[in-house]
């Protein structure tokens, strides 16, 4: 789609490592301002109230982004989607809760992940799906809703109508491992 008001068509990437604790440590990324942990003074535990923190500020980040598409009359023509990447570590305040494995492993735990899509072409709202699709089906996604044509070869399928109306998901299986690895052990396909 092309935003009405520009003409154009626009792509915004956002990551945010910054709630990987084990991450923001060995990669030296500098600490969250004071107030964002400050708001959660009541929480004794370092790790869970620096995760708080973080969760607050990437809040506020997004909410930005949010503001700024609405002050400049995109908000109307944009698709946003928010996806987790894998499952929590329990050694970093995480829990995949009900789910059993932690990030690394073979587990729904790691490899079910929450994402949210919301915005222009959504005609069914407010539902849960249980959909199988992979990371790699959002380029096809992002192609198709933007009116491009994928070339053949590209791995993945478009997600849209599975999203946007609750269609069944054209995805039958996905690839969760080719290495056996010994933190993870037993390959699957």
């Amino acid at each position: 789609w092309k935003s009405a008001n520009t003409g154009c068509i626009y792509h915004v990437f956002a990551t945010f490592y910054l709630l990987r604790t084990y991450i923001s440590v060995c990669l030296c990324f500098p600490k969250i301002p004071e107030e964002y942990e400050e708001a959660y003074a009541d929480i004794e535990d370092d790790r869970t109230r620096q995760f708080y923190g973080k969760l607050t500020m990437m809040d506020d980040i997004i909410g930005g982004v949010i503001d700024a598409l609405k002050n400049r009359g995109m908000y109307e023509d944009s698709l946003i989607i928010f996806i987790g990447d894998n499952g929590a570590l329990s050694s970093q305040a995480g829990s995949n809760y009900p789910f059993r494995g932690i990030a690394g492993t073979l587990f729904e735990g790691a490899t079910r992940v929450p994402s949210i899509v919301s915005g222009k072409g959504i005609k069914k709202t407010g539902y849960e799906s249980n959909e199988l699709y992979s990371i790699v089906d959002i380029h096809r996604t992002i192609l198709d809703v933007a009116g491009a044509k994928a070339e053949p070869e590209l791995d993945g399928f478009s997600m849209f109508p599975t999203w946007s109306e609750d269609l069944p998901s054209p995805r039958r299986e996905i690839l969760y491992n080719i290495d056996d690895d010994p933190v993870s052990p037993g390959a699957a396909i």
